[in-house]
Order: structure tokens, then sequence, then C-alpha cells
């Protein structure tokens, strides 16, 4: 194995075990009120929540990026995995509860 291919195999390792950290600590959110009771500011990010209407936005601090939606749609099907990808990369260290699973199992 060349000293490029151990480098390598190592940077891999070294994700694995990083992604392995971030989901052994996500918070679960199994609904809108639990999102709404995450705490509302990341480094980068501020995330503001309509229980009510079932929707939200994650706004960046920094004011030359567009805000992000999320919809009705945020806990269905797979949508939940989208969700939950933007939102860690935003900061929020989260799982979205995914509605639709038992419908999945049928």
């Amino acid at each position: 194995m060349t000293k490029k291919q151990k480098h390598e195999k190592q940077r891999i390792e070294e994700l694995k075990k990083k992604k392995r950290f971030i989901e052994e600590t996500a918070v679960f959110i199994k609904g809108w009120k639990d999102l709404a009771g995450f705490p509302k500011e990341s480094s980068t990010h501020i995330l503001e929540i309509d229980v009510e209407g079932c929707n939200g936005w994650i706004t960046p601090k920094n004011t030359d990026e567009f805000p992000t939606y999320l919809s009705t749609h945020t806990f269905y099907g797979k949508t939940h995995a989208e969700s939950t990808a933007m939102l860690r990369e935003c900061g929020f260290n989260v799982t979205i509860n995914n509605w639709d699973k038992e419908e999945e199992l049928i």
C-alpha cells in the first residue's frame, strides 16, 4: 500500500468516526414542537419554527445567503433525511423523525 493510499484510508476512517459520533449524539426530533424547542441558533444559522403552521426557516447569519424553507413535508418520506442533513450542515445536530416509517414497513 502506498503512502497516499494509507493516508486516504486513515482519512476515511476518521470521517466514519466523526459521522458515528454525530449520529450518536444527535437529538431525535419527533415533530415540529420538538424542533421549536431546540436551541434557536448555531454558530452560523438561526432556526425559526412555526409549530401551528408546520413549517420554518433556517436563516443564515451571513446576510449574503438566502434562508432555507422547512416545508410541511420536512418529516415525511425521503425529505426527513434531506432535512436532517441540511440542519446538520447548518450546525444543528438533530435527526428528524420519519413520519412515514410505519407505512414503509408494510
